[in-house]
């Protein structure tokens, strides 16, 4: 039997506010592991859509998909060319909540949501934040770093969107060999940050 070497763990929780509103929850965060990889992702539905929720999970469960499936060519094509590799991701992301939309029978506009990701497989490293929350990187002894920060708009409470005009750009992607020394990954939404 081969032991998995991954331990992953997620959640969301409704934050005071939006209990005593009885808004829903807008988090959505996932994660899937194999004996070979595993990786991790978190979206922040906007507060000011209608419908962010639905499109945190869809950006979420797309992106793990899309990581599981096809980690060593996203991790080529950054090699390669980031730029492609960004227009890649943020093309996937968008077909997702295109199609969402049409079944909900609304504008792509209504699910926006930020979007944070870590994978690792064989040694190696992805990471892909647009938006605010934090990535942050733990070593062996317990010691954080953030790794990738809040990306915040020009106005308090503000910040990009998956489904903003300029997110491609906007799609802040990392890849490295992973040292050895680092135990773990955190990713957290804006309020956890």
């Amino acid at each position: 039997m081969i032991k998995n070497p991954y331990r992953v763990a997620s959640g969301q929780i409704v934050g005071r506010s939006h209990a005593a509103s009885q808004t829903p929850c807008q988090d959505y965060a996932a994660s899937r592991r194999s004996t070979t990889m595993a990786c991790i992702a978190l979206a922040d539905g906007a507060g000011s859509r209608p419908k962010s929720q639905i499109g945190a999970e869809t950006v979420v469960r797309s992106s793990l998909q899309m990581l599981e499936s096809q980690f060593d060519g996203i991790y080529s094509m950054c090699e390669r060319d980031k730029t492609a590799a960004q227009k890649y991701i943020h093309q996937k992301l968008m077909a997702a909540l295109r199609h969402k939309a049409a079944k909900h029978e609304c504008e792509f506009n209504e699910l926006a949501s930020t979007l944070l990701f870590v994978a690792h497989k064989h040694g190696r490293l992805i990471t892909g934040h647009i938006g605010d929350g934090a990535i942050a990187q733990v070593d062996r002894d317990g010691n954080a770093k953030t790794l990738s920060h809040p990306e915040n708009g020009e106005y308090a409470n503000t910040t990009a969107f998956v489904t903003d005009s300029s997110a491609e750009e906007r799609l802040r992607l990392f890849h490295c060999e992973l040292d050895t020394g680092i135990a773990g990954f955190a990713l957290m939404s804006d309020g956890c940050a």
